[in-house]
């Protein structure tokens, strides 16, 4: 499989986001998406502009100023290289940086998984202590095949 193979949409519709969430530009969370592609994961086409940064200023006074502002080329490069280092670790190819990745949240979720936190939470119970990138694949891969299942009686 390829990322290429996962469905695209145009847009970020209501109707879209009624049924997914996005998936964090980081390698960890896009390894769970991973486990869920081609037929439970959309991805929509995205400009760099629209990943945003968030940083918190303090003055001389110590107040806090948060401030959304776009990501650099370098940094969105960086953030590319770093998220493809932890997918390749997985055995998965490197994905195309410019997509928004979007993950199709069950309709039936005994296990209480109603969003994308919930999701990840989820995978990290099953995944124990090994934090490898192979081992996040291999529980996502269960946790999704479990979730998705029992979703319509179907196997991903």
């Amino acid at each position: 499989m390829r990322w290429d193979d996962v469905p695209l949409a145009s847009v970020v519709s209501d109707g879209l986001l009624q049924r997914f969430a996005e998936v964090p530009d980081n390698g960890y969370e896009l390894c769970i998406a991973w486990a869920a592609a081609p037929r439970h994961l959309v991805r929509v086409p995205a400009e760099s502009a629209d990943r945003l940064v968030r940083e918190v200023r303090t003055d001389r006074s110590g107040r806090k100023t948060i401030v959304d502002r776009h990501r650099t080329p370098e940094e969105e490069s960086e953030v590319s290289s770093l998220v493809n280092y932890f997918l390749s670790e997985a055995g998965v190819p490197p994905r195309p940086s410019r997509y928004r990745w979007f993950i199709e949240l069950p309709s039936s979720n005994p296990d209480g998984v109603s969003d994308f936190r919930g999701l990840v939470s989820f995978v990290r119970s099953r995944q124990g202590r090994d934090d490898s990138a192979s081992s996040v694949l291999r529980a996502a891969q269960s946790v999704l095949n479990d979730l998705y299942s029992n979703q319509r009686g179907e196997s991903s």
